[in-house]
């Protein structure tokens, strides 16, 4: 069985679902692969994998895909313990911080824009990715604040270190 997971549903559902999964079915070989989402429906579509898990894209890269809403999950600016901006409560207070922010195409990008435009923040100083490893490394060692769906940082927030600063998305 191959499945498509976003960062965040690879990073919180998955291993559950492969430990689970696997105990149902020990003979099933399961392959995960995770990316962003418009390659992963690309993918679907193509038969190349099975399923895909992961937040709802815009209407252009949902086109021909059916789908079941598995739950709902916020995005989130994060930031390491310590960090400066640890009670910023708006993105006006966040403004001079270099953040790590969703591309174009990113299933949450849009959603950003939208907020940042209607807050009249200032927010270019940025690197855009979706790559988790480059998140978790700059987030850790440096004061870049991550705009990244709560899922992908899941155990990282547990730990406590990775942080949420308290700004409503």
């Amino acid at each position: 069985l191959s499945i498509g997971a976003l960062p965040s549903a690879a990073a919180r559902l998955m291993p559950e679902v492969s430990r689970v999964f696997s105990s149902l079915s020990p003979g099933t070989l399961l392959q995960i692969e995770d990316g962003p989402h418009s390659y992963l429906a690309d993918r679907l579509r193509g038969s190349d994998i099975d399923v895909l898990i992961g937040r709802l894209g815009n209407p252009a890269q949902m086109d021909g895909i059916s789908f079941t809403q598995l739950y709902l999950e916020d995005t989130a600016f994060v930031v390491r313990a310590g960090h400066p901006a640890r009670d910023c409560t708006t993105l006006r207070d966040i403004e001079g911080y270099p953040l790590i922010y969703p591309p174009k195409g990113a299933a949450i990008r849009e959603q950003m824009d939208r907020l940042v435009l209607s807050s009249g923040a200032d927010l270019d100083l940025r690197v855009e990715t979706i790559s988790g490893a480059f998140g978790r490394n700059m987030t850790r060692t440096s004061d870049m604040i991550w705009v990244i769906s709560r899922g992908t940082v899941a155990p990282e927030l547990e730990t406590g270190a990775l942080v949420t600063l308290p700004i409503d998305c």
